[in-house]
């Protein structure tokens, strides 16, 4: 059915379409912390040159114009290296009201793939900032690098946002195949 096709993708364009602006704790000349929610895989956030990386931990934070509900999200790794620079392993979720006070959602570990993964929050949470807290990547990889940050299964109003309707959608698929697990400590 077509419910089940569009289940298995999700919208790329979902973050300029709630008007997100994003912020990170350090990004690369030509790849800025926008990059990851700009709806394109093939740009991406990167938070340092090379030569200029810094350790773990590195921080990418999510301000939406007003609170948005949604169970989970979605992350694309960059998708411009084979051998996976930059891929996020062992991350934290928090949210806010104010963007100071911070909460804790959940923890987790991503898989260092080209497919998306979908980042489950087991119920719906609905907030005006949201941060990822990338605490380490894979081998001995300082940087982190994200093609693709949005939100899962928000309902939202876009009829009157002309600039997404002006744009092409493009949809990409779920994971189907998990290409490496995050090494454990």
């Amino acid at each position: 059915t077509s419910a089940q096709f569009d289940g298995l993708m999700f919208d790329n364009r979902i973050m300029r379409k709630l008007g997100a602006e994003v912020r990170a704790d350090q990004e690369a000349s030509r790849n800025r912390a926008s990059d990851a929610i700009d709806g394109n895989p093939n740009t991406y956030w990167l938070t340092a040159d090379r030569g200029r990386e810094r350790a773990y931990p590195h921080e990418l934070v999510i301000t939406f114009p007003k609170a948005v509900p949604m169970t989970g999200l979605v992350c694309m790794n960059r998708q411009n290296d084979r051998e996976h620079k930059g891929d996020i392993c062992d991350y934290v979720i928090e949210v806010s009201d104010d963007g100071q006070s911070w909460k804790e959602l959940l923890t987790g570990k991503l898989e260092s793939t080209f497919a998306p993964q979908t980042i489950d929050f087991g119920k719906t949470v609905t907030t005006r900032h949201l941060k990822l807290r990338a605490l380490g990547g894979f081998g001995n990889d300082m940087t982190a690098a994200l093609a693709e940050w949005d939100i899962h299964d928000t309902k939202i109003e876009v009829g009157d946002l002309a600039d997404a309707a002006a744009q092409p959608d493009i949809r990409l698929g779920k994971p189907t195949e998990l290409l490496a697990y995050c090494p454990t400590l």
